[in-house]
């Protein structure tokens, strides 16, 4: 529920649709964002090795689709993770599809350590930064961004994408 209301803010309840029980599309989850002019941004909470693999085969077929037509081709990658994850799993599914990548602390303070996250990602071969604030890395001039690694990193960018 925590994560569920770091995305979205209080419970919205459910929908009674032909009499099954069902939620609407879950925030966060592949959820693509954009502004007029601005970059385009990948959301998704993807966590354990299964979903970050699930999230690469589904970026892996995105690319095309936001490469040299829109002018964007990888995204760059803004990453945290809880200390409870596979993490170093979940990096390996995602490094060759990403170029760079900015390691973030989680907004409640107890996340991995960003030095250990950045270590990682440079001995898989990516260019990596550490930075305070996922906000401001969206202000850095890519065109296109995947945040990842965390339901709370994801909804802290994104209520703070949307002014919510």
């Amino acid at each position: 529920m925590a994560a569920w209301r770091d995305l979205i803010g209080d419970f919205p309840g459910a929908l009674l649709a032909e009499g099954a029980l069902c939620f609407p599309p879950f925030p966060g989850r592949g959820e693509v964002l954009s502004r007029p002019g601005g970059p385009v941004l990948l959301l998704d909470g993807a966590h354990t090795p299964g979903s970050c693999s699930a999230l690469a085969e589904d970026l892996q077929a995105r690319i095309p689709e936001l490469g040299a037509p829109h002018g964007h081709g990888k995204p760059h990658l803004v990453v945290a993770f809880h200390p409870d994850k596979d993490w170093r799993a979940c990096l390996r599914s995602l490094a060759d599809l990403v170029d760079k990548t900015t390691v973030v602390p989680l907004a409640e303070g107890n996340g991995v350590a960003t030095e250990d996250i950045a270590g990682e990602l440079r001995a898989l071969g990516i260019e990596t930064r550490v930075a305070d604030d996922p906000m401001a890395v969206l202000e850095g001039g890519e065109r296109c961004y995947l945040v990842t690694g965390s339901f709370h990193l994801v909804g802290e960018v994104r209520r703070r994408w949307l002014g919510l």
